[in-house]
């Protein structure tokens, strides 16, 4: 979005109705009057104008558009102007008989639309910060309204970034899964090309159909990985074990010699610098091979007669 583009969206009725509402912008009356207007509120749809709410000496309530049109607001305990979309129910105590209140409930969009034209909203050079100002008479309501505002604002801001958030994962995915659908054309493609140029094309078909090329290469990287851990887990284990000085006991020992592979593990031995690893592996495995021919041989020894 655009740096502008944000204090717009500060002045779109998606946010303003809100605070209008909140902040009860739609009504307007005396000072005397607001506190039995103290809780008053209204539903979703409710009827704008002006409104007295007069109180007879029986204690009986009336609420009127004008001075001629008067209805029953109901008893004296009870809500006040429910059919006109009120919600409104104000106590006995600041309704006394002989009481008269008046009101005026503007629509919402109205109330929105003055709230709009009274605030002041800049953006830094950076476009980094919005800056909120309202002039009121009132300076603790007018801090009250601002507030409103920046907090249904950053709500407001953050549905519309999860909204993109979400967009973006769509089209993404959809982009992926077309993405593979190429990939495993392009592979098909290729297979057929590679058996339209074998000279063999019934083996060549047996070879493409067996892996593909992408998964061959995973399958190899897989395998030269676990061969590389292999390999650091048996360096580490010939280093302990030379580090016990298990080597040099071992060469200290006597010889278990097969064919000459002792005589061949020395050789290795120096002609790889003398490396002690090599050395280790070389006769554990000529020790290991005379082990298991020396025990076929004791099985197949005959019986004595």
């Amino acid at each position: 979005m655009a740096p502008t583009a944000w204090g717009d969206l500060l002045k779109s009725y998606v946010v303003l109705d809100a605070v209008a509402r909140e902040r009860r912008l739609y009504l307007q009356a005396r000072p005397r009057d607001l506190p039995a207007l103290a809780g008053f509120a209204v539903g979703d749809q409710f009827t704008p104008g002006r409104y007295d709410l007069s109180v007879d000496h029986d204690a009986r309530r009336f609420i009127s558009r004008t001075r001629t049109e008067r209805a029953r607001a109901g008893c004296r305990r009870g809500p006040v102007g429910r059919t006109l979309g009120f919600i409104w129910a104000p106590t006995a105590a600041v309704l006394t008989p002989g009481h008269e209140v008046r009101f005026v409930v503007r629509p919402l969009r109205d109330a929105a639309k003055k709230l709009a034209d009274d605030l002041n909203v800049t953006l830094d050079l950076s476009g980094n910060f919005l800056r909120v100002s309202l002039t009121s008479p009132k300076g603790a309501d007018a801090a009250a309204t601002v507030n409103a505002v920046a907090e249904r604002y950053v709500a407001v801001a953050t549905d519309l970034k999860r909204v993109k958030v979400t967009e973006l994962s769509r089209l993404l995915n959809e982009q992926l899964q077309a993405a593979e659908a190429n990939l495993h054309k392009t592979e098909r493609a290729l297979e057929d090309f590679r058996f339209a140029r074998s000279p063999c094309p019934r083996a060549a078909r047996r070879a493409a159909t067996r892996t593909s090329p992408v998964s061959e290469f995973l399958t190899r990287r897989v395998q030269e990985d676990q061969l590389r851990r292999d390999q650091d887990a048996l360096v580490q284990v010939l280093a302990r074990a030379d580090s016990l000085g298990f080597s040099e006991r071992l060469a200290a020992s006597a010889p278990c010699r097969v064919g000459g592979s002792h005589q061949g593990a020395d050789r290795a031995y120096h002609e790889t610098g003398g490396t002690p690893a090599l050395l280790y592996a070389t006769r554990t495995t000529s020790c290991v091979c005379a082990r298991r021919r020396t025990s076929s041989s004791w099985n197949t020894r005959p019986s004595p007669a």
